[in-house]
């Protein structure tokens, strides 16, 4: 496992002590260090997503990098706490990468609504990761990030400040389709076991819809993910 997943990955699970905890991972996140390089991806064109095939009941396997399951209510209020911002927005990959050690996309951020924490202003960029490397998959990554169709979210934006990822504001993501958000091991989400009969949005030559209907979705109304989210 890279520095970069481990930073992720402790970004993403606080863990209950709170602020303290926090702590502890900004710490880890100063020792990581390094500026990965960014390039432009050949074909910026409109920066709409490819859409990824839809997932069948028989792709319920095996599981996705060993995601932490944690309740989404104290899933949310760790991010509260650590000083992140809960949102609901339109994303729209700006055609940025960052290749390695962990493949990332630069998404900007439209119609954005907070819903806890620190004002995300219309227009942010944020970067979302996905499960795959400069070579291909990577072994014992979570399974990406996977948004709506249409580019609807639901997510979690950890500032700069907090994570000292020197490629920018980072985003963990779910899609939201319809009057549903749709968690799965994509953004390390608790929850799955349900096929999901519908397009998603991914980033390009990722896999990462493939990955998370191993395990499945779990879609959630919205009305109770905003509850969950505002606390």
């Amino acid at each position: 496992m890279t520095d970069t997943d481990r930073r992720d990955r402790r970004l993403l699970f606080a863990g209950s002590a709170g602020i303290a905890a926090v702590a502890v991972i900004v710490a880890a996140l100063l020792r990581a260090g390094g500026t990965p390089p960014v390039s432009a991806a050949p074909a910026a064109g409109s920066g709409a997503p490819p859409v990824a095939g839809t997932a069948s009941a028989a792709a319920a396997a095996a599981g996705a990098g060993g995601c932490a399951v944690v309740p989404l209510a104290a899933d949310l209020g760790e991010a509260r706490a650590a000083g992140a911002s809960i949102v609901l927005a339109h994303g729209t990959l700006t055609g940025r990468t960052v290749p390695e050690p962990r493949v990332r996309a630069e998404m900007a951020l439209g119609g954005v609504e907070t819903l806890a924490g620190p004002v995300v202003a219309d227009g942010a960029k944020v970067w979302v990761p996905t499960a795959r490397g400069p070579a291909g998959p990577l072994p014992g990554a979570d399974a990406g990030s996977l948004w709506g169709p249409d580019g609807a979210l639901f997510g979690i934006v950890w500032p700069q400040r907090l994570t000292h990822d020197p490629t920018g504001p980072t985003l963990r993501v779910a899609p939201v389709v319809g009057e549903q958000v749709i968690f799965s091991a994509a953004g390390c989400w608790s929850g799955g076991g349900h096929p999901f009969a519908g397009p998603l949005a991914e980033v390009p030559e990722s896999g990462d819809y493939a990955r998370a209907a191993r395990t499945g979705f779990d879609p959630v109304p919205l009305d109770t993910v905003r509850r969950a989210a505002r606390g």
